[in-house]
């Protein structure tokens, strides 16, 4: 059954971002099978058209905020204008698709659409602490279906709504090209890939790594660190790499090479206190590469990487115990993380994504039982 779907997300490529990469990876799947997918997002650029044709996706860029993203945050401005152009929008489609899929971000909007047979929820973040807690858990009480990113955010969701059809749904990735030979990877080469904030704890990694090497011969860590995004961390990140041999910092790099390094880095770290399942974890999967994670309130991520036995989970994201986890693997832990991943990464695969996204809202347009 091909359906026609509507995706409601607020940013999409060319901007670069984790969500935007899955949802552009959905609908490419989507149309590759032959179903219509049109994309309903922000002009986040003025020298965007309102409406373009790319890969036979429709994209309308339906409200233009040039100053919506700040760094780390939304501008509350262009966000409170993006929530009621979305709730006009999601009224004017919904009757026009068969299925809406919305982004969860920036979670704010939820409170505001209306909650339609047809309306699916991607989840991709969730926060047991605090404000964030409560602005999340409210809206996801009275959803009505969902899909969440990790095994983690479905269950969370299950919890606080039984009444809610959820499918854990991961983002899909073409798993061939990331093939790789454990036994040709670079012994103690860590990789981190993705933006430079705070959250992110990069810094921490990096200093982390310079406490090992600089206490330990025997151990030869080294870093190589892909991304941008706070200036003050970029220029604190590049003057480390000048300084020490075993710090590299790469910035931005093309598709191509990023595989190319998954495929080459024997751990993968992603020390970040606030994260779902980010796709360079799902990246890292499908290349056999084992994860360093840290355990927080608003992360999932530990979870997963706990389940499916994939990797390392820090209790702390200082410097000083990230660094006692790095000395803590050895190369038979190693080699049983790997193992993990061989079992893992066949969820990213794009037909067996396909199967399950495309079972989930044949079910949902049909109002069948879940059950």
């Amino acid at each position: 059954m091909m359906l026609r779907v509507a995706f409601v997300t607020e940013l999409f490529p060319p901007h670069v971002g984790g969500q935007e990469f899955r949802f552009s990876q959905f609908a490419k799947l989507l149309i590759s099978k032959g179903w219509s997918v049109d994309v309903y997002t922000i002009k986040h650029q003025r020298s965007l058209p309102e409406y373009e044709r790319l890969d036979k996706i429709s994209i309308y860029r339906y409200i233009t905020l040039t100053d919506y993203v700040k760094p780390g945050s939304r501008a509350p401005i262009p966000l409170l204008k993006y929530i009621i152009k979305t709730r006009k929008l999601i009224e004017t489609i919904h009757t026009e698709y068969d299925v809406l899929l919305v982004n969860e971000m920036p979670i704010l909007h939820l409170y505001a659409i209306p909650r339609y047979d047809n309306l699916v929820v991607d989840v991709c973040e969730v926060h047991s602490k605090g404000l964030l807690r409560i602005m999340t858990n409210n809206p996801m009480k009275h959803l009505k279906h969902a899909i969440a990113v990790s095994d983690f955010i479905g269950e969370w969701l299950k919890k606080i709504n039984k009444e809610a059809k959820v499918e854990t749904i991961r983002t899909p990735l073409k798993i061939s090209e990331y093939f790789s030979n454990p036994d040709k990877k670079e012994p103690y080469t860590i990789l981190y890939v993705g933006r430079l904030v705070p959250h992110k704890n990069v810094l921490n990694l990096a200093k982390a790594v310079i406490k090992i090497r600089t206490s330990n011969d025997k151990l030869r860590w080294r870093l190589i660190v892909v991304g941008s995004g706070e200036r003050y961390l970029e220029n604190l990140i590049s003057k480390l790499s000048e300084r020490y041999e075993f710090i590299e910092y790469l910035g931005y790099v093309r598709e191509g090479e990023k595989r190319e390094l998954f495929k080459r880095a024997w751990l993968f770290a992603i020390p970040s206190i606030r994260e779902g399942f980010p796709n360079s974890v799902a990246e890292a999967v499908a290349s056999s590469t084992p994860v360093l994670v840290v355990k927080c309130p608003n992360s999932g991520l530990w979870y997963e990487v706990l389940k499916y036995r994939i990797g390392k989970v820090c209790s702390d994201a200082s410097s000083e115990y990230l660094a006692r986890c790095l000395a803590d693997i050895d190369e038979d832990t190693y080699f049983r993380y790997v193992e993990g991943t061989y079992k893992l990464r066949r969820e990213f695969d794009e037909s067996y994504v396909y199967a399950k996204l495309s079972f989930f809202l044949t079910k949902v347009v049909n109002h069948e039982s879940f059950e």
